[in-house]
């Protein structure tokens, strides 16, 4: 066998889903255990806000932020949507909280969900990568171990739900890149595109995915690589689209992904 073919078949091997797995695992374990004592924990924090969401989305699915709220401010209420027209994706995914009796541990349950989802990604992407196993293991133990993912994780809010969705949708790029399978493309456009609609600033993932497709700056050598592979972009495009006809089903005023407004007497 010659060593072009030798290293084809291996790198075949790296990305099936039990290499996946088997270097995520030790990050699995020590996330499962770390968050377990925590599944009762109390609400707290900004997850009333996103509650709300999961509330207004059962009532209204297009309209998840129009609903008053009185945060932190005496008997002066405003609609959500003028406090943060954004971050809307964690009260779709807190709508099965919600319909079961709002318990803490089915919040902290689906957030133990996303915290596996995104170890799971950041593997496949270490390995998408080129590097070995023991670097994706080390880079998933490395992910749990950040100081915002376990914090985060015992919320409801919607930041390690953002974590998730954009390891994934950056992983599915990678795949696009290098295997350019329409399936792979449309995960990563949707994945880029909701990432969005998580936390607003994971917006600039899409001109950074472009980035890392093209692999320059230099406009003309980008043209090139654009007219060498004309679907290249593809992702990153049609998740511009996904994120754009999101704040246009679900917006209330505007076009902004945050914003603030007037303070009404309630």
């Amino acid at each position: 066998m010659s060593p072009a073919i030798a290293r084809s078949n291996s790198a075949r091997k790296v990305f099936t889903a039990r290499t996946v797995l088997a270097c995520a695992w030790p990050a699995l374990v020590l996330a499962t255990v770390c968050l377990l004592p925590f599944l009762n924990k109390a609400f707290l924090i900004d997850d009333p806000e996103f509650l709300g969401i999961a509330r207004q989305i059962i009532k209204s699915p297009l309209h998840p932020t129009n609903f008053d709220i009185c945060w932190n401010i005496g008997s002066r209420c405003m609609k959500l949507y003028e406090i943060t027209p954004g971050n809307t994706l964690m009260g779709y995914a807190l709508v099965p909280t919600v319909l079961g009796g709002a318990a803490e541990w089915m919040a902290h349950v689906t957030q133990l969900i996303f915290v596996w989802v995104a170890l799971l990604a950041m593997s496949s992407f270490v390995l998408r990568l080129g590097w070995g196993r023991q670097h994706a293991i080390a880079g998933t133990l490395l992910l749990v171990a950040i100081p915002p993912l376990l914090p985060m994780a015992s919320t409801a809010m919607p930041d390690v739900l953002a974590l998730a969705v954009g390891l994934v949708g950056m992983e599915r790029l990678a795949a696009w890149k290098a295997e350019r399978k329409w399936h792979q493309g449309t995960t990563a456009a949707l994945a880029l595109g909701l990432a969005g609609i998580a936390r607003p600033h994971l917006t600039l993932l899409l001109p950074l995915g472009a980035l890392f497709l093209l692999e320059s700056i230099n406009p003309r050598e980008m043209l090139n690589r654009i007219t060498r592979s004309p679907y290249i972009l593809f992702p990153v495009v049609a998740g511009g689209f996904v994120l754009l006809g999101m704040i246009l089903a679900t917006r209330e005023r505007g076009m902004l992904l945050a914003g603030c407004g007037k303070m009404r007497a309630k």
